[in-house]
């Protein structure tokens, strides 16, 4: 009986003596098999996973080629792009996201318009009683972004369309919430009236989500084209 993982495991090994190849690149081939393999079983039901396997295998090619491929390349364009995703998604709560009159978000601050940080906003979202719109607002995009940490890290297996469409809803949504909002003047009893901008930590969040979506997008395309490549040489 046919065992994928074995062979897979084989087909590795045997890259791994005939070509150039660094571990990080054998992991991207092997991500890319293992998800060939699963389309061509989609594709086609009657398909074995003996057949599907041959059939990816063969679409990679040989390894003197895909060495040379990958020297062309070089590093990824897309993980840089992450990297600096994760960069600003991370600094960005540690950063004045917003700022509101005294106690705006229940915090105790004194009178006055007051920065608050990216994670007290998170936390006030989080624990927001009854809140279902405010819980969504502070899970769902991040829970996108730390589904990317698999391809930050390197390891194997890929993202869903969600992930991606989540990331680029959320990075397009708040930086055009940004830009198109007008300045809110805010008034404090006693004090002058104050104008209220997004802060820094808005502006890190927001652009972490625009630059993860677009490093998935290119790491998808960069197969694609490859396989497209292939296919009409």
């Amino acid at each position: 009986m046919f065992d994928l993982e074995k062979a897979v495991r084989r087909w590795r090994g045997s890259l791994e003596r005939r070509s150039s190849l660094s571990p990080r690149e054998l992991d991207e081939l092997e991500d890319h098999l293992r998800a060939r393999v699963n389309l061509e079983l989609e594709l086609n039901a009657a398909l074995t996973p003996a057949r599907a396997f041959a059939a990816a295998r063969e679409e990679l090619g040989e390894a003197a080629t895909m060495s040379s491929e990958f020297a062309k390349a070089g590093k990824p364009r897309w993980r840089g792009l992450l990297v600096a995703g994760w960069a600003l998604f991370g600094v960005s709560f540690l950063l004045p996201a917003l700022s509101v009159p005294g106690n705006g978000l229940g915090l105790s601050r004194p009178v006055g318009l007051q920065p608050y940080y990216g994670y007290e906003v998170f936390r006030e979202l989080l624990l927001a009683d009854g809140e279902l719109a405010n819980l969504l607002a502070a899970m769902v995009p991040n829970l996108a972004m730390l589904l990317t940490l698999p391809s930050l890290l390197r390891a194997r297996g890929g993202q869903g369309r969600w992930v991606l469409r989540t990331l680029a809803v959320v990075g397009a949504v708040t930086m055009a919430i940004g830009v198109l909002m007008p300045p809110m003047s805010v008034s404090v009893p006693g004090q002058p009236t104050f104008v209220q901008h997004p802060g820094i930590g808005f502006w890190a969040w927001s652009l972490s989500f625009v630059c993860a979506a677009t490093a998935i997008w290119l790491r998808n395309r960069q197969w694609t084209s490859v396989g497209a490549e292939r296919s009409t040489a």
